[in-house]
């Protein structure tokens, strides 16, 4: 693995300049975070982890791991089928291209061959960064960005490919890889607390550039923003989800708060506030410049030491870049937003196929969307919960992988669905 650099650059017409980020080393650690209990979840359908029988149906097991009867006990009735691991360390972030899959945990990277998971990488990943912070657009080609770090892993000119990683002294909020230029972008908490979005590119000699987007961060009417989601359907056509507090000297209380989208056309950014209390933690919508073009919301106030109720909107882009109401809405129950309870239950992830097909989680249930319904896909081996969901991905062809925190502290879990019929 080889140590680089970022550079510092300007964005065409926004003009910020970032200051240079010092490389750094690779190391391995045996840290590892827990898991609590699943007897602390609410109860309900949202808020529970789903159950199975033991049987895992009768239909083939064809194309799935270790694809024999004796397969069928380490699956869900959902399809979904465990696969082993070379290492024991938490799951944060799974991704894919076609059957070549990635993953990213608290002590390194592995990869999936189509049978078997190697850890290809060995480093040290914090647990407290943005989920899905791992992407890949085309083979032998990997982004994970994460907080305090960046790890890349490319062909630079006519070496072969290997891995380097950049130090990023900033608490990363969410990213999305605009895959039509390869480029990383990142919604980051900066050290003074204020958001940012960057654009990170890849330069000569294997470093990288980072390019500051110029978002706003102050309303004309004295308040201010905090951005913390965002998804793409191209470089010239980016939205940043986030909120918008009503003062300059922001608490960020209930009261004072209004949820925010911010779009980039490519030029410059415009600002759309929306309802009162109703802050855009994630977002994620259909890939490229599929038509028509959709984002889903996570939406709603989480307070620190409260449960809260929020919610998920699937909403049309209109040819404006305007969001349209929404196509549906459905209600995700949370726990306190304190992150010293690492309460399960307590995020969403999506990976949106088109219009009509998406996965999602709130971190113990994945759904299932149709482009009718949401529905409950279990994911349960023999009535025993995989876990807690950290990450997922999925394919127009039904392919799926969860990936996350086993029951037991400080082991990871990552499972696959290959498509088709439930088994």
């Amino acid at each position: 693995m080889n140590v680089g650099r970022v550079r510092g650059a300007v964005l065409p017409a926004l003009g910020v300049v970032t200051a240079l980020l010092a490389p750094v080393a690779c190391a391995e650690s045996n840290a590892t975070s827990s898991l609590d209990d699943f007897e602390n979840v609410p109860g309900g359908e949202d808020a529970a982890v789903p159950t199975t029988t033991t049987e895992a149906g009768t239909s083939t097991d064809a194309g799935r791991p270790d694809g024999d009867a004796s397969s069928r006990a380490t699956c869900s009735t959902g399809g979904f089928c465990v696969t082993p691991l070379p290492a024991t360390f938490p799951l944060l972030g799974v991704s894919a291209l076609d059957a070549d899959a990635w993953a990213v945990g608290t002590r390194g990277v592995l990869r999936w061959d189509g049978t078997v998971w190697h850890h290809v990488h060995a480093t040290t990943i914090e647990a407290s960064g943005a989920h899905n912070g791992i992407w890949t657009a085309k083979a032998d080609d990997l982004w994970v960005t994460t907080d305090r770090k960046v790890i890349r892993y490319s062909k630079q000119g006519g070496a072969t490919q290997e891995f380097r990683e950049f130090s990023n002294d900033l608490a990363v909020r969410a990213s999305w890889l605009d895959a039509s230029t390869n480029a990383l972008w990142e919604v980051v908490r900066q050290n003074n607390g204020q958001s940012a979005v960057h654009r990170l590119r890849d330069a000569a000699g294997g470093e990288l550039t980072r390019e500051d987007t110029g978002i706003p961060l102050w309303s004309g009417d004295g308040g201010s923003y905090r951005w913390s989601s965002i998804w793409g359907f191209g470089s010239s056509d980016v939205y940043v989800g986030g909120e918008h507090c009503l003062v300059n000297d922001c608490t960020w209380a209930a009261w004072a708060l209004r949820g925010a989208i911010a779009h980039y056309d490519g030029t410059s950014w415009s600002v759309t506030l929306l309802d009162e209390r109703q802050p855009i933690h994630a977002m994620f919508g259909t890939p490229g410049q599929t038509e028509p073009r959709r984002l889903w919301l996570w939406t709603g106030y989480r307070p620190l030491y409260n449960p809260s109720t929020t919610s998920i909107r699937l909403v049309s882009i209109a040819s404006d870049g305007s969001l349209g109401d929404p196509v549906m809405t459905k209600d995700m129950p949370m726990p306190p937003a304190d992150p010293s309870v690492n309460a399960p239950c307590s995020h969403v992830v999506g990976s949106m196929q088109s219009a009509n097909a998406a996965w999602l989680s709130n971190g113990c249930l994945v759904y299932r969307w149709n482009g009718t319904t949401l529905d409950v896909v279990p994911t349960a081996v023999n009535g025993v919960p995989v876990g807690r969901v950290s990450s997922l991905w999925g394919d127009a062809a039904g392919r799926a992988w969860i990936a996350g925190q086993g029951l037991e502290s400080g082991v990871g879990f990552a499972a696959l669905h290959t498509g088709g019929s439930n088994p």
